[in-house]
């Protein structure tokens, strides 16, 4: 916990006023003779480093007497409280500026800050009681002019003012009699009288305390129930290990009335601006909300343990975080606002008047006998943070659950606040952090077991009595949520919480898996339990502890350590940070095995559906667990895919070929035989390369058990599915041919459409099958087909085989059946490259002047060098023509097609002479005015290159070109002195008001420097007002 040390000491009688200055950090003492003192604190000492005698004197009244100190750091003023009067002195050099009167007399006085919601500026209010405390007056400034005045009147004539906060829309004013809300522009009150509070409780010891109830009343209605004292978390000792039997006896006597019954206070929680007030009268913790329509309501929380805990104090004081500073005349505390917990307790024998803390770790103590003592408080140092704990896996680690709850909320609270590093006793605080959240860890997943084990016995009660109903039923799901998710916050140890919280039929798996007898916490394993939680609380929150955890092992497991964010530190983990202390080492291999184990029976128990998700993935159940589980329920699709997961394919095929052979044994029906064969052949399907022989091993015994059945074999090898794809396709070709032929033509070509395989020898076996069925037509246009659309086969040898089928029939087939051979001889010798041959096969043996223009179209649009030869060649054979039989329109026919795609000087010098030119006249227009085409594309490409040229270097010279000529009389428009002519000074030249200036160097920066800190201040606010709002609300509803 915490520990404090009184640091210095320094005597000042006729103190009547203390203030620690929040802008100097400096502390104020006002005197009985009207002087005023002025302390530093120079290391851990004060030290009075000025005196300004009869400062406070005021000649109005005649006043003799400051009562009370304020100070103000928007407004740099400290105001004096006297009896009719303020006065405000400036807090740097205290020179009285100012003096507010009244009349009436001034009672009590609050000084408060908020922002305001249009502008980063901060809105000061001074709101004061009179004497008659009928009357409220406040003053109010917005940054550091002041704007305006109201007064307003308490609704109750004796009714009183007891401490007040501000708001961004006005005051919040807590009195006797209730709490209000004062409007900055208003002079009346608004009573807050909407008071919303949860359904049901919102941490884990209210429910279980509501759950305790439970039992107890059926005790109360002449049911007999044994509740061990043990067990009740409400009473503890008083006595800590800072607070000690002797400190006791110097406890002054305290009268019976509870002081703190008659207190309202109301203060501000430093890291997010909510306004808590802790109500006495009605031992409540309020939370004030503003909701959408700007109406303000009370969520409301149950205060009395901390009212009960903390009794005999007066005054409540706040000091970040969730804590407070507790105090009456003789003790002071530190503690939780939420359940009164004491983190630190010191008394002060000389008295106490006055309390405040001054920095991050220090506190000031105005003493009953004038002395100003500085306390300094820190955590306990590093020996004592595991000193006197025993480690994760003690189960009698704290009898005392008080105490460790305690603990969990004071590592909470000391490493959310803002600055747990000024606390930390080492002078590594880094270091210091670290163990301190790995502890909160601790001890937060043991104080979760130890509230679960006594849910359990709770629930063990009234399910007993058959008393689980309404209310029951709701925290029997609450506690198991809030208690894993908690697990999931910290990264709980797996063993720890499988042992502890799973049934004792899953938690025997901790044993049975690594081989660890935990005999320190599975002693109540021997007792059967006699309650047994509902299966959907199971599936929402044990097992998603369960997956989550699995990720982060697996995560370890790939590269050895991870990071654990908690509560701003970040702390590797390994495997051991999964591990319990005092224990056998396990790898993380074992852990996964464990995990994924008691997964896969959980499932099987509380979550059939999930079973087959978790063995198709990559998992490492144990695998004789799997096996005899799953053959007991006759899961058998489920084993088989566990099977296929882990390569186990011989076992998994002799499994389901061995049910088949006790079936006939047992003379088992047909339909069931059936429906092993579909699991059967659903797992031949599946079978990788690597299993081909196994494949077709049982393929065979299919076959030879159901018939030969090409629907089966098609129903293993034709789908397309990955193993499909990745088989040796020319193996099962082969296996498939000495069972049917015609089924592994079918198959080939299956395998050539499906998948696309680059197997040259697939598809010249397909088109050497094609030829032995060429009187088909089918087969021809299956022929050419494969020959057109793929290069993925043996040119070479299709042509060899494509002539001596020609050879062989040349005196049994037809002219058209010629001609077709020939024409496929095109494919391979377009292949080979071979394109003069493939033209003379066109134009020459099948006299086909398209088909021969469309084959040199066709290469000139792949190769246009290759396919200009080819139009060459074709060329020549047109004009050979043309010698023999005088015809040109072919001749003219290819000038009109190609004639762009060749040289056309060259073609016209090779024209005949007796052509007659009219013949070309179109053919030559055409020619010409494509060329022309091309030209006036490639000079229009150029002169837009030139353009984007000249404008690229236009923006470049503008840019180089800009300059700004200086006079002496020429002044900065922010610091407005003026430039020098004799200094070699840095400016900048920038848009400021849409206009370009020149400034100081250090100027432009300051400006731009307070520009980004408003913007962030503007987003930072808008931010947290609109996500405070929309949080509560969602608190509110519950």
């Amino acid at each position: 916990m915490l520990k404090c040390k009184l640091v210095d000491t320094v005597p000042s009688q006729g103190i009547t006023a203390v203030l620690h200055n929040p802008e100097t950090h400096k502390l104020v003492v006002a005197k009985d003779d009207q002087s005023l003192q002025v302390y530093s604190r120079e290391s851990h000492s004060l030290r009075l480093i000025q005196t300004y005698p009869q400062l406070l004197q005021t000649s109005r009244f005649g006043e003799d007497k400051v009562q009370e100190l304020y100070g103000c750091k928007p407004l740099s003023t400290i105001f004096a409280r006297c009896e009719k009067s303020l006065l405000l002195f400036d807090s740097i050099n205290f020179h009285k500026y100012d003096e507010i009167v009244d009349r009436r007399g001034i009672e009590k006085c609050w000084i408060m800050e908020a922002l305001i919601d249009d502008s980063g500026d901060i809105l000061t209010a001074l709101m004061y009681a009179t004497r008659n405390r009928g009357k409220l007056r406040m003053l109010i400034w917005e940054g550091r002019t002041y704007k305006r005045v109201v007064e307003a009147t308490l609704p109750n004539r004796y009714e009183f003012v007891l401490s007040s906060e501000a708001d961004t829309r006005g005051v919040i004013v807590a009195t006797t009699h209730g709490i209000y809300h004062w409007p900055y522009e208003d002079s009346f009150l608004i009573k807050i009288d909407k008071i919303v509070k949860r359904k049901y409780p919102a941490d884990l010891v209210s429910c279980l305390a509501e759950l305790t109830n439970k039992t107890r009343e059926i005790d109360s209605n002449g049911k007999f129930v044994n509740i061990s004292d043990s067990s009740s978390f409400t009473s503890s000792s008083r006595l800590t290990k800072r607070s000690s039997f002797t400190s006791l006896w110097n406890r002054r006597r305290t009268t019976q009335k509870h002081r703190l019954n008659s207190t309202k206070v109301i203060f501000k929680i430093s890291e997010n601006e909510k306004i808590m007030i802790i109500d006495g009268f009605s031992k409540n913790l309020f939370q004030l909300i503003c909701n959408d329509k700007h109406e303000f309501y009370l969520f409301s929380s149950d205060l009395s343990q901390f009212m009960e805990w903390n009794q005999e104090l007066e005054s409540i004081r706040y000091i970040s975080g969730l804590n407070l500073i507790l105090h009456n005349s003789y003790e002071l505390r530190i503690v939780d606002c939420q359940y009164g917990f004491t983190f630190l307790e010191q008394p002060i024998e000389e008295g106490i008047k006055w309390v405040e803390p001054i920095d991050r770790s220090h506190f000031i103590i105005w003493t009953m006998n004038d002395q100003l003592q500085l306390y300094r408080y820190q955590m306990e140092d590093d020996a004592e943070l595991f000193g006197d704990d025993k480690s994760l896996c003690g189960i009698s680690f704290d009898n005392d659950f008080n105490k460790l709850w305690r603990k969990v909320i004071f590592y909470k609270q000391f490493l959310g606040s803002p600055y747990p590093e000024s606390l930390c006793y080492s002078k590594n605080s880094e270091a210091s952090l670290d163990l301190a959240v790995l502890k909160l860890r601790d001890l937060t997943v043991l104080w979760c077991l130890e509230i679960y084990l006594r849910f359990e016995n709770c629930m063990s009660i009234l399910a007993s009595h058959d008393q689980i109903y309404d209310r029951v039923m709701v925290l029997q799901e609450l506690i198991p949520k809030m208690i894993f998710n908690k697990f999931l916050e910290f990264w709980a140890p797996p063993q720890l919480i499988i042992l502890k919280c799973f049934p004792p039929n899953i938690a025997r798996l901790v044993s049975e898996v690594t081989d660890q007898q935990h005999t320190c916490l599975n002693e109540d394993l021997k007792d059967e339990k006699t309650y047994t939680l509902p299966p959907m609380i199971m599936r929402k929150w044990f097992l998603p502890y369960l997956t989550d955890t699995r990720r982060h092992l697996k995560s370890i497991a790939r590269k050895d350590s991870i990071t654990w964010e908690h509560s701003g530190r970040k702390i590797a983990a390994n495997i051991n940070f999964f591990l319990m202390d005092k224990h056998q080492s396990i790898n993380v291999t074992t852990l996964l095995t464990l995990i994924d184990t008691v997964l896969f029976v959980a499932y099987l128990y509380y979550y059939p559906s999930m079973v087959g998700s978790l063995l198709r993935i990559d998992n490492l159940c144990d695998c004789n667990v799997v096996v005899k589980e799953l053959k007991e329920r006759h899961m058998f699709q489920e084993l088989v895919d566990f099977y296929f997961g882990r390569n186990m394919h011989a076992d998994a095929l002799e499994f389901l070929t061995n049910l088949i052979t006790s079936m006939d044994q047992d003379d088992s029906t047909i339909k069931f035989q059936d429906g092993v064969k579909v699991l059967v052949v659903a797992y031949l399907k599946r079978l990788p390369l690597e299993y081909q022989g196994l494949l077709f091993h049982y393929l065979d015994w299919l076959l030879k058990r159901f018939g030969n059945n090409s629907s089966l074999i098609e129903s293993v090898f034709m789908n397309e599915t990955p193993a499909c794809a990745n088989r040796n396709h020319y193996e099962i070709y082969e296996y498939i041919n000495k069972i049917d032929n015609d089924l592994a033509i079918h198959y080939l070509e299956f395998v050539i459409g499906a998948f696309g395989p680059t197997d040259v020898k697939l598809h010249t076996t397909l088109v050497k099958q094609y030829f032995d069925d060429m009187d088909s037509p089918i087969t021809k246009m299956k022929l050419k087909s494969v020959l057109e659309s793929t290069v993925l086969y043996e040119p070479r040898t299709i042509l060899r085989l494509l002539n001596e089928f020609l050879e062989e029939k040349a005196k049994t087939i037809s002219k058209q059946q010629t001609n077709f051979i020939a024409f496929l001889k095109t494919f391979p010798l377009q292949k080979l490259g071979e394109h003069h041959t493939a033209i003379d096969i066109f134009y020459d043996d099948l006299s086909d002047y398209n088909a021969t223009s469309n084959y040199c179209k066709s290469v000139h649009e792949e190769h246009p060098r290759t396919g200009e030869d080819c139009l060459n060649y074709f060329f020549q054979k047109l004009l050979n023509k043309f010698t023999r039989s005088g015809n040109s329109n072919e001749l003219l026919y290819f000038l009109q097609e190609h004639g762009t795609k060749i040289d056309i000087v060259k073609v016209y010098e090779l024209l005949p002479k007796e052509l007659p030119l009219n013949q070309f006249k179109d053919v030559l227009a055409q020619t010409v005015k494509s060329h022309l085409i091309l030209k006036d594309e490639t000079r229009l490409i150029k002169n837009l290159l030139q353009v984007e040229l000249i404008n690229k270097g236009y923006n470049l010279n503008d840019t180089i070109s800009e300059y700004s000529v200086l006079k002496e009389s020429d002044e900065c428009p922010i610091c407005s002195k003026s430039f020098s002519n004799f200094t070699m000074d840095t400016l900048l030249l920038f848009t400021l008001d849409k206009k370009k200036v020149v400034v100081h160097y250090n100027c432009g920066r300051a400006l731009q420097a307070k520009i980004q800190n408003k913007r962030t201040r503007m987003q930072q606010k808008a931010q947290r007002v609109v996500a405070d709002l929309r949080e509560t609300e969602k608190i509110g509803l519950q």
